[in-house]
């Protein structure tokens, strides 16, 4: 089994790297989720639906003090698109270019390959977030660009005329933030809104809310080529809903490689993003590289789920599927997926929208090449984690294929519903312990081993921060030593357990 010491190094670096980029906005999305929460599972106990007004949908929030762009050494203001590329292309660092809020219609690309530095980017902002409207033909064409920020826009342009609609190719600590993407089209082909390429590293999207989409591509594609993909990517904060292309493939939200790239590690980082009614193919974020992290996102209404297609070494920490069929589906070795919250998935056990799937695999290993094959899933943890109200839990050794899950872990979480099975295992090495089910009405516990599980009622009561957790007799509390955990020193808010580790998602504080 993997080191105890390796993990909690690896959640512990992204947990600094949080808290020293945007806390403050961290505390705000985290008490809207726990809003949102709460209209989910009155849903749950009650015959009144619960859904979502207006004022409640989670639009990015503003930047956190920590997190505004520097002051600029000079501001140039500009009214013309013609205006706005003679500023780009004489751009010193320190420069923030202002663009008078107003509707510009564009008919080519808006050329970016200035130069900034990290204390004195270049910043290219509207002059009020959301007021400056890129429509007409094209968007961003960022080539080369160091340092630059590009903020505060309305994209309504159309997607037709490029692959990519926007691009940022081959750039280094390039940001996009606080925009909106709701771009256009009229012949409904194929195209990615946002795409992240080349030799690109240390790019941040972050902020932005990607909306309304019906046609083929993502939102936001991070992709290279010839065995390397962008590093350190930085997706965060942002607000993906409502993609309803109707095709049967290539309609996901994000995607982070190819298959070609699965073996090639990428280190993207997507935290604290919601992912909503993201209904145009059955995977919302198709991974499709190595060493990925994602964690702290809200997954809501989506008709499918976070999927390690290719690739080895992610981690999925901290996150919530709730209200519809989404959740896990995992591929490849050397996983973690710890601390997460599923709750409320229609599906009963045969969909791959399952709330967390380990099927079997096609193949031993990713290629290097374009394919089609599914690795076998090898020593992957699943400890932490808590399932509510689904109709099935935990499914292992599912589908078709001649190599069978191999070292799987699946300890210390809670399952508890009132309708189907909490675990299914098909086929495959799995090993359990100390997990809490809990069946009522009619369901069951599946095919667990009594060795591996506790049969009581965890007492889940609702809590005032936006979930079900333990209460304080609870059986889950205590229930563990730290040498127990595998690793996992911190719960879904982030907040170190201590002590004796309680069971689940949640460490009552």
């Amino acid at each position: 089994m993997r080191s105890a010491t390796g993990t909690e190094m690896y959640t512990g670096k992204i947990s600094r790297r949080l808290r020293s980029g945007n806390s403050s906005n961290a505390l705000t999305l985290t008490a809207i989720r726990s809003v949102v929460l709460l209209a989910i599972f009155s849903l749950m106990f009650s015959s009144v639906p619960a859904t979502l007004s207006d004022d409640a949908k989670r639009v990015p929030q503003a930047l956190a003090e920590g997190d505004q762009i520097p002051s600029p050494l000079r501001t140039i203001t500009v009214g013309t698109l013609s205006q706005l590329s003679a500023a780009i292309s004489q751009a010193q660092p320190g420069d923030r270019i202002m663009v008078k809020d107003g509707v510009y219609s564009t008919t080519s690309a808006i050329q970016v390959s200035s130069k900034g530095t990290a204390t004195n980017p270049v910043v290219i902002t509207a002059e009020t977030i959301g007021q400056v409207v890129i429509s007409g033909s094209y968007g961003f064409k960022i080539t080369g660009a160091q340092n630059v920020v590009i903020r505060g826009f309305e994209l309504t342009h159309s997607q037709d005329t490029s692959d990519s609609a926007n691009r940022c190719s081959n750039c280094v600590n390039v940001r996009f933030t606080e925009n909106t993407f709701a771009l256009t089209s009229t012949s409904e082909k194929k195209s990615h809104w946002l795409s992240i390429d080349g030799t690109s590293s240390d790019v941040r999207v972050d902020h932005n809310t990607f909306q309304s989409k019906r046609t083929e591509g993502v939102f936001l594609i991070i992709v290279g080529s010839n065995g390397k993909m962008p590093q350190n990517t930085h997706v965060d904060h942002n607000l993906f809903r409502d993609h309803s292309y109707g095709g049967s493939n290539g309609g996901e939200c994000v995607r982070i490689g190819h298959s070609s790239l699965g073996p090639v590690a990428a280190n993207s980082i997507l935290e604290y993003n919601t992912f909503e009614r993201c209904n145009g193919d059955p995977e919302v974020v198709s991974v499709k590289s190595s060493k990925n992290t994602f964690r702290y996102n809200t997954f809501r209404e989506n008709d499918g789920s976070l999927v390690f297609r290719h690739g080895s070494g992610h981690i999925a920490d901290g996150n919530i599927f709730v209200d519809g069929p989404n959740g896990i589906r995992v591929y490849g070795a050397n996983h973690v997926i710890i601390n997460n919250y599923f709750a409320n998935n229609p599906t009963s056990g045969s969909s791959i929208r399952d709330p967390l799937i380990i099927p079997k695999g096609t193949v031993l290993t990713d290629a290097s090449t374009s394919n089609a094959g599914y690795a076998q899933a090898k020593n992957i943890l699943v400890a932490h984690n808590t399932f509510i109200n689904n109709k099935i839990g935990i499914v292992i050794g599912a589908f078709s294929g001649s190599y069978l899950p191999d070292d799987i872990t699946v300890a210390n979480n809670i399952l508890t519903s009132s309708s189907g099975k909490l675990v299914t295992v098909q086929s495959g090495d799995v090993s359990f312990s100390k997990n809490i089910l809990y069946p009522t009405g009619s369901a069951t516990v599946g095919n667990i081993p009594s060795s591996g599980y506790t049969k009581a009622d965890p007492q889940l009561t609702w809590s005032s921060n936006g979930m079900f957790r333990p209460a304080a007799t609870s059986p889950a509390i205590d229930a563990i030593s730290s040498s127990e955990a595998y690793g996992v020193t911190r719960d879904i808010d982030d907040e170190l357990r201590s002590g004796k580790f309680d069971i689940g998602a949640d460490e009552l504080m």
